[in-house]
């Protein structure tokens, strides 16, 4: 992922879980002694009005880099959490700006391919493999309007920055 750090950012932090003096034993506590790595990202950006196939293929590849990372930590026995900006929202439900733009979500590769990697809810059987993720949010508040992840600074909707 270092390769990316020149636009697209990752910062990895490991925790170890367990009540206090139980780690080392690798048992008993929060999590048994497990590790839980922390992958806080912000994914290059694509312009959705002058789109860019340099751009598009950057930004797909650090999909690609970061569901691969995932990945191998996950079968390394490692619990994995990923945080951040992913610019991209996974769903209409969670852009703010969808009524603005109702043709958003159609023809938006980068979101086919996150919905390949994260999805909202637990497929029956269980994940098919470690390199799947669950929005643990929409999941646990799959209707839930306006607890957006995708905001746009273009609208008047963040005033923050």
């Amino acid at each position: 992922m270092l390769a990316f750090d020149r636009e697209g950012r990752a910062v990895v932090t490991e925790h170890k879980c367990g009540v206090r003096g139980d780690v080392e034993e690798g048992g008993g506590g929060m999590g048994g002694g497990k590790t839980v790595v922390v992958i806080n990202v912000y994914v290059p950006m694509v312009d959705r009005d002058n789109v860019k196939e340099d751009r598009l293929s950057y930004k797909m590849l650090f999909y690609s880099v970061l569901q691969d990372r995932c990945a191998a930590l996950e079968q390394a026995g490692k619990e994995v959490i990923v945080v951040g900006d992913l610019n991209c929202a996974r769903d209409a439900i969670d852009s703010a700006y969808i009524q603005d733009t109702p043709t958003l979500l159609q023809g938006c590769p980068e979101r086919e391919r996150l919905k390949k990697f994260i999805v909202s809810s637990p497929p029956d059987p269980p994940l098919p493999s470690p390199s799947v993720l669950l929005d643990t949010f929409r999941f646990l508040h799959p209707d839930q309007p306006e607890a957006y992840t995708c905001w746009s600074t273009f609208f008047g909707y963040r005033y923050n920055i």
